[in-house]
């Protein structure tokens, strides 16, 4: 989940950047939008590339039987709402460009365009956080446990443990379209507002509710499953080396697997902690982060654009773990992207026989 983020953090240089500029009445000020709107640009191939690997993983895992297990398949739904956010991203992005180039800043599609942003952004980090969760409980069960297999070896209970998280995601993603706002201090930036423009305190619960949810559960729940599963294969791991008889391949393969699962979840929480942080700090100050970087000036400013770009980078990460760690999974990709070619070659050459026999 995770989640594309970068559009935030740029919007907080642009607008810190006009505010010095009008500070020193610099007349160049439309100069300096074009160049941010380069930057804006720039990253939208990250967005791309994001799209395309997640994809690779989607189809990588759904045409290789051996890789349809459970983990394996929750790792799939975290790259479809992996793709989800980056798409929404992207347009986010675009949209910025294009409004940016308009003389008149229309506020209202801004608003429209945050608030869907955020949506999403939300909708996809709690999808990929409760993913790795229900991955963690699944790594526990099968590593820790010889005779004991996984419930979500089951497909019913697979399909509906992962209904349940993107409805999940759906409800605490919701209350985003009230939250999400443009300030008039900085336009620019998307804000997120802690208690709703009418001061409801009761968006005080939601904020606390879903930030649980998002985080400190699942942190704790795959920190203490994870903590036992690596005591479990450090036990185990001599003996493993030792056998070469089929199951104890297929062990190792479990292990390795495991280990992947594992940095992939650490990658995530890391990314993810400062922008949970700075979610913390706006609930428990009452102030938007419009209000927070105006207030405390250049540390939060840092802070924040620091948090975004770090939280970017779980929705393209899996991915690229999947390739550089797992050389099954490398194989599986590559042998899958070759028998691709090799059919569409095969479909060409019918083709053309096909119509040269009619002609």
């Amino acid at each position: 989940m995770a989640s594309n983020y970068d559009e935030v953090t740029f919007s907080l240089i642009i607008n810190k950047s006009v505010n010095f500029l009008n500070e020193n009445h610099s007349t160049d000020a439309t100069e300096f939008r074009k160049s941010y709107i380069a930057v804006y640009m720039a990253f939208i191939p990250l967005s791309v590339a994001g799209i395309i690997g997640n994809i690779l993983l989607i189809t990588t895992i759904i045409k290789i039987k051996q890789l349809q297990t459970p983990s394996y398949i929750l790792s799939a739904n975290m790259a479809v709402s992996d793709i989800i956010v980056l798409a929404f991203g992207s347009v986010f992005l675009i949209s910025n460009v294009v409004l940016s180039l308009q003389q008149h800043f229309n506020h209202s599609i801004y608003q429209v365009v945050c608030k869907v942003n955020y949506f999403t952004i939300t909708w996809s980090y709690i999808t990929s956080s409760q993913s790795f969760t229900a991955i963690s409980i699944d790594r526990f069960l099968i590593m820790t446990y010889t005779n004991r297999k996984s419930p979500f070896q089951s497909k019913k209970i697979l399909i509906m443990a992962i209904t349940i998280i993107w409805i999940v995601g759906l409800l605490l993603a919701i209350p985003m379209l009230i939250l999400a706002d443009i300030n008039p201090k900085l336009p620019h930036m998307c804000d997120l507002l802690p208690y709703g423009k009418n001061n409801d305190y009761t968006f005080s619960v939601y904020h606390l509710f879903a930030l649980s949810v998002a985080f400190p559960i699942p942190l704790v729940t795959v920190f203490c499953l994870y903590f036992k599963v690596i005591r479990r294969i450090s036990n185990s791991i001599n003996n493993i080396s030792n056998i070469r008889n089929r199951y104890d391949r297929n062990k190792r393969r479990q292990v390795h697997s495991t280990k992947m699962m594992i940095l992939a979840t650490l990658l995530f929480m890391v990314n993810s902690l400062p922008i949970m942080f700075g979610w913390f700090i706006a609930l428990i100050t009452g102030k938007s982060y419009v209000y927070l970087v105006l207030d405390y000036g250049e540390f939060i400013f840092i802070l924040v654009s620091t948090a975004f770009f770090m939280a970017s980078l779980t929705a393209i990460q899996n991915p690229f773990i999947f390739i550089i760690y797992n050389k099954t999974f490398r194989k599986a990709m590559i042998s899958n992207f070759y028998l691709e070619r090799q059919n569409k070659t095969a479909v060409i050459v019918v083709t053309h026989k096909s119509n040269n026999a009619n002609t």
